[in-house]
């Protein structure tokens, strides 16, 4: 084949990028290199990347760029969650993973973690650029951000069908030999989890279960149909341990009449069927937390 169709067949399958590594591998002398770029068909982005004069830098090609750069490296921790359509995280600034060695590589703009091991079948491909795993993703951001987040992040990623709560919790554990941090936090958003069906499917929601867990109620289950011969409806959540849903609301979505008059109506047929209903505002979960704590408790005792 000839070299300048090998190095274009090469750069069309990366968002026209092509690392030096890469061309060497094709048998590409440094010289034949450097007269590709002295004659203009190749840029170099990097000492070690390459672009196809022409080729825009995209935004996938950025990633890739540092991919290609910090070698055998996979798009990690923040960026990876961008990558997977996690809510609440960006792919600036890049963050890339690489298995740690004796050879740290020099300065470069972006952020690269030496791990002690990428496990073996948690590197995976999004729109063709290697990525951590969803649930390696998850594992890695859990030493760095905030409880909530973690929370917010893992219902986020179990909502979209990312990760499955036992596998998460099965490569979790064997991350946590390495000693990681996070390990702890991972694991008590898991274990509030395990015996939920489905996911929260918003963040109001996930605050409220947050809510629950500090107050020590631990029995609300999210995403609840209702009924028996007859649908009711979905609840937002439905507690294990007694006849008491709690249906968390937006001021943004239920404001308007007839939002108001269907869920009365909905909420009629649910006190007929015999349960507390409690409405949670999404002010109150904000300004006034105290005062949801109380309406759910004097629901539940109402209950029992």
């Amino acid at each position: 084949m000839d070299i300048d169709d090998a190095i274009r067949r090469l750069g069309e399958r990366q968002y026209g990028l092509v690392g030096r590594r890469q061309l060497h591998s094709l048998g590409l002398s440094w010289k034949v290199i450097r007269s590709r770029i002295d004659r203009g068909m190749l840029v170099e982005e990097t000492p070690r990347v390459l672009r196809l004069a022409g080729t825009p830098l995209t935004e996938e090609g950025r990633l890739l760029v540092a991919v290609l750069h910090v070698r055998d490296s996979i798009v990690s921790h923040h960026t990876a969650a961008a990558l997977w359509g996690v809510a609440g995280f960006d792919t600036h600034p890049i963050h890339v993973s690489v298995t740690r060695n004796l050879h740290r590589p020099p300065a470069v703009p972006w952020v690269v973690h030496h791990a002690t091991v990428i496990p073996e079948g948690e590197r995976r491909e999004v729109r063709g650029i290697p990525v951590a795993s969803p649930g390696l993703t998850l594992v890695q951001i859990a030493g760095s951000v905030s409880m909530g987040r973690l929370e917010r992040a893992v219902d986020n990623a179990w909502s979209l069908r990312l990760v499955h709560l036992g596998e998460l919790a099965a490569l979790l554990e064997r991350m946590a030999r390495s000693g990681r941090n996070g390990v702890r936090s991972l694991r008590k958003v898991l274990q509030t989890r395990q015996a939920m069906r489905r996911p929260p499917q918003s963040n109001l929601e996930t605050r409220f279960l947050q809510l629950m867990e500090r107050v020590g109620i631990r029995t609300m289950e999210p995403q609840v149909d209702v009924g028996d011969e007859r649908w009711t409806g979905r609840v937002d959540f439905r507690d294990d341990e007694c006849a008491v849903v709690v249906e968390v609301q937006s001021e943004r979505y239920h404001s308007a009449l007839s939002d108001r008059l269907a869920d009365e109506a909905r909420h009629r047929r649910l006190r007929s069927a015999g349960f507390e209903v409690v409405t949670v505002w999404d002010r109150d979960l904000f300004t006034r937390p105290h005062l949801v704590v109380r309406l759910v408790q004097e629901a539940r005792k109402r209950a029992t």
